[in-house]
């Protein structure tokens, strides 16, 4: 875990000491950039716990540098049936990129609508996430040359799940001096897992068992590539 937060560290000292870069004209120049601290209230209710801060910086009218890293470990919310143990860490890097025009809507509403889309500030970005994890559970193991079974056995893996994605999202000013944003972001990517089992006697293996839901979501101790969808809620505040 030390070694992901020196990580984190370290990208964030590049995004706080980002120099804001020479505009071609006034119109697209930026007069200081904006280094800010947010945080997803929300995914603590997710199927794996995260909480942790995000650090960003706009150093410039149309780019900005993201970072989080989160914390995980089993959610109070969810019944995991054997699950016994889940604890890591969840990084999240992402260049964001801002639509600075601005287009005629569909439907006009009148002044309410222009000054609404006025405070949004509309981005679309890249994301790469890294997140190794530990974690035991209780599974019944048979030995099909020795007809020997391990009922409830108790076993210990190590998985590393890597993945990348676009992303599109806005932010809003929810404050009057501009200090507070609310943020949403959602999109689409794809993610492998490599998982690597520590404690499971040589010759016994076990089947998994089919959802009775019948969904086709991994379970954790499977290796599998997946797509998933990169969304979150996220309260931002300016430090600078």
């Amino acid at each position: 875990m030390k070694k992901y937060l020196l990580l984190f560290c370290c990208f964030f000292s590049l995004l706080v000491n980002a120099q804001i870069k020479p505009a071609k004209s006034k119109n697209e120049r930026i007069v200081q950039s904006e280094k800010y601290l947010s945080l997803n209230p929300l995914s603590p209710a997710e199927p794996i716990f995260a909480i942790g801060p995000a650090l960003g910086n706009r150093f410039s009218l149309r780019h900005e540098y993201f970072a989080e890293l989160a914390y995980i470990s089993k959610s109070p919310f969810y019944d995991y049936d054997n699950l016994i143990s889940l604890s890591g860490a969840r990084l999240l890097l992402q260049y964001r990129y801002h639509f600075l025009q601005r287009w005629k809507p569909i439907l006009d509403y009148g002044t309410w609508q222009q000054e609404l889309a006025g405070k949004i500030n509309f981005f679309g970005g890249i994301e790469f996430r890294f997140k190794p994890f530990n974690f035991s559970s209780r599974r019944t193991y048979i030995n099909e040359t020795t007809h020997d079974t391990l009922f409830n056995y108790i076993f210990k893996a190590k998985a590393l799940s890597i993945g990348g994605g676009i992303v599109f999202g806005g932010t809003i000013n929810i404050s009057r001096n501009k200090k507070w944003k609310l943020e949403l972001t959602c999109g689409i990517g794809a993610k492998q897992k490599l998982v690597r089992f520590l404690n499971i006697p040589a010759g016994y293996t076990y089947e998994i068992p089919v959802a009775k839901d019948g969904h086709l979501i991994p379970r954790l101790e499977e290796e599998a590539g997946t797509a998933f969808i990169p969304s979150a809620i996220r309260l931002r505040y300016i430090i600078n």
